[in-house]
């Protein structure tokens, strides 16, 4: 637009944002001119009100969206892993409705407590040890239909779940790591439990704190998962009934050096990815 010796025209600096460029004589335009300039800047602030108002009706902010949270899709694929994910899709339907997902979710405390009570009396009656192995059993029965129970009923506790779930799994796994400890005399086998247990706990955290840094959570590494790790229990637990406690003063040691080994294994090639993610994110922006 112009008119006598003065051209101005409305340039858009940014979303929302508009300035008044002036001629090339650094002239301002009249006040007849200013008039035009301002009521077009009252239509473009109007239209981008109504804009803004229709998006807001449209797609409503949601603090609780779980767009980008990858907690509740698992990378890596065990050797079991499809043949659970059938049994879970068959079995979830068939829930009853009254029980829903954090139901299921927070009877991983209850099977903790029992594994400790029963590791207490199978050290007594070897005969507990399949108590034990069935609530292996149980808790990977609850712990495997949980979230996809959520996803099913529409339940929406996305981020409570992972929390929720994944704390009691540590506290499941610890209460094993009691219970056997119960079943031992010799004071350098309890340590090995102690240290088992602290070596467990250090592996799920390597996926916890990878998943922090990347988004992308991963339980099952080289074909072995929790439902694996789970069979391993039961055939210990079988082992142990029909050959004595006296296999754990091998067996312990053994298991012990394959969960360090684990951990190193996993703990470094994190810490690698973790270390080329920065490096290849930095590369051309800063010295190090």
């Amino acid at each position: 637009m112009s008119q006598g010796n003065h051209s101005a025209a409305i340039a858009e600096r940014g979303p929302g944002t508009y300035t008044l460029a002036v001629d090339a004589n650094g002239s301002l335009p009249d006040a007849e001119t200013f008039r035009a300039y301002h009521h077009r800047l009252v239509r473009l602030a109007y239209a981008g009100a109504n804009m803004t108002a229709e998006s807001a009706r449209s797609s409503p902010p949601d603090p609780g969206r779980s767009d980008t949270f990858a907690g509740d899709r698992k990378a890596g694929q065990s050797v079991l892993g499809p043949a659970e994910r059938r049994f879970i899709d068959w079995a979830v339907p068939k829930i009853p409705e009254p029980i829903g997902s954090h139901h299921l979710t927070m009877l991983t405390l209850v099977w903790s407590v029992l594994m400790v009570v029963f590791g207490l009396l199978a050290d007594d009656q070897p005969a507990w040890l399949h108590a034990m192995s069935v609530l292996v059993f149980l808790q990977w029965l609850t712990d495997s239909l949980d979230g996809t129970l959520g996803k099913y009923r529409k339940q929406g506790l996305v981020k409570w779940g992972f929390f929720a779930d994944h704390l009691l799994d540590l506290l499941f796994a610890g209460s094993i790591v009691i219970a056997y400890s119960f079943m031992v005399d010799v004071w350098w086998l309890r340590l090995c439990f102690m240290v088992l247990l602290l070596i467990t706990c250090a592996t799920m955290a390597v996926s916890f704190l990878s998943f922090a840094a990347t988004n992308r959570f991963q339980i099952a590494y080289y074909g072995i998962g929790p439902t694996e790790i789970r069979i391993g229990y039961i055939a210990l637990n079988t082992l142990v009934f029909f050959a004595g406690t006296s296999v754990f003063s091998w067996g312990v040691p053994v298991v012990l050096a394959l969960n360090v080994a684990a951990f190193v294994v996993l703990a470094v090639q994190t810490s690698n990815q973790l270390w080329r993610i920065d490096w290849e994110t930095n590369i051309d922006n800063a010295p190090r």
